[in-house]
């Protein structure tokens, strides 16, 4: 009977709140302004905890509807009966409280609450104040029950759509995380595969090359000419191996390479920050320049590195990303606002970031503090390529 909700409150709520406040601001006011009312501190307590006590079921994050509806009707009708022996007007304030109780009971508690308020509460009234039929008693009291049923209807089907937007969102992150895992098995996979046939080709070339050239070594003293025609078909032989091995190593290139650099860099950003929950944001400064493909593929391991030691060892929660083009270099400082520490040690995954960066005549430089988070700053020049640059 005292299942709590722990959700948040919404308009609707606040205006429960609102008529509950009215409701009670207005009895107090009949009390004080009758002079035919007796024992009137008696009924102002009444009035008092017939308003405070259900309003403790019905709180920001601790609603709990069916205490809250028993509670209102013990307290609050009786209320209102007591007021009603004295002042017979009272009988409307019954009416926004009906309106409150439909709206926020339970289904199941329908069956209690059909009979007492068209039934028992009528008579009830009816039985009090002469003056008031059941008919008019019935009608007011299903123009407000109508009333919160449809607030009731209306807001049940909001928070079921709502829930279901929210599962639908919920599906499509797992489904587009499972695509980008798809897509990397597939990338790794096509990667093995022209391993492996960069492997095969290379081996067997190689091989029979070597035993071409140790053929042309044996017939060199035996037959001169044999061996000179020989010599041309190993270096046709070779030529032939060499574009096949040219073009396998153009099909596995990494085409994102072929994007500006900020694009690249921006895809890297979103994916970390979609997969993290972590908020990440980016500064481009200065006009962008052409860059190398060498340089773009340092920032964007560099990048990759800073943002997964920042999350996994600094915890960050944010991360601000600045790339600023100077004249004869690219800077890109990564800050984060995680935990940070007064010994940095260089591991594995810095050490390498910086033999990528140093491999490419650029400077890495790392700072960090306790409590302050961490600093990555590279520069690197632009490069020149003799296939194009972007």
């Amino acid at each position: 009977m005292g299942k709590q909700l722990k959700r948040y409150w919404g308009w609707v709520d606040w205006f429960v709140l609102v008529l509950r406040f009215l409701w009670f601001m207005l009895s107090i006011f009949l009390i004080l302004n009758n002079g035919q009312i007796q024992y009137v501190g008696f009924i102002l307590s009444w009035a008092l905890l017939s308003y405070a006590i259900p309003q403790l079921f019905y709180l920001p994050g601790n609603v709990k509807p069916s205490l809250f509806v028993w509670s209102e009707i013990i307290l609050n009708w009786s209320f209102n009966i007591l007021l009603m022996l004295q002042v017979p007007d009272a009988v409307n304030h019954f009416t926004i409280s009906i309106l409150i109780i439909v709206f926020l009971a339970p289904k199941k508690l329908f069956m209690f609450l059909v009979p007492i308020i068209f039934i028992i509460f009528p008579v009830v009234v009816t039985l009090i104040v002469d003056q008031y039929s059941i008919t008019d008693i019935l009608l007011n009291s299903s123009i407000f029950f109508a009333f919160g049923f449809c607030f009731k209807v209306f807001f049940e089907q909001k928070n079921r759509l709502t829930t279901l937007v929210a599962s639908i969102e919920e599906k499509n992150k797992i489904l587009e995380h499972y695509n980008h895992q798809v897509e990397h098995v597939t990338l790794l996979e096509e990667r093995s595969r022209m391993a492996r046939e960069l492997h095969d080709t290379v081996g067997h070339s190689l091989t029979a090359s070597i035993v071409g050239m140790d053929a042309v070594r044996t017939l060199i003293k035996e037959d001169p000419k044999q061996a000179e025609q020989r010599l041309i078909e190993l270096i046709q032989f070779n030529r032939n191996t060499l574009n096949s091995f040219r073009s396998t190593v153009h099909e596995m290139s990494m085409n994102e390479l072929k994007l500006p650099l900020s694009d690249i860099l921006q895809n890297v950003i979103r994916d970390f920050s979609e997969q993290t929950g972590t908020e990440i944001n980016m500064d481009i400064q200065r006009v962008m320049k052409n860059t190398s493909e060498s340089t773009k593929l340092a920032l964007l391991r560099c990048l990759q590195e800073a943002l997964t030691n920042a999350k996994k060892h600094g915890h960050a929660s944010y991360i601000k990303v600045t790339l600023t083009f100077y004249e004869e270099f690219i800077q890109m400082i990564i800050h984060d606002n995680g935990s940070g520490t007064d010994k940095l040690i260089e591991g594995f995954g810095i050490h390498g970031m910086r033999e990528r960066i140093e491999g490419v005549r650029g400077n890495l430089h790392i700072t960090s503090k306790n409590g302050t988070g961490t600093t990555v700053r590279c520069e690197l020049p632009y490069g020149r390529e003799t296939y194009g640059t972007y």
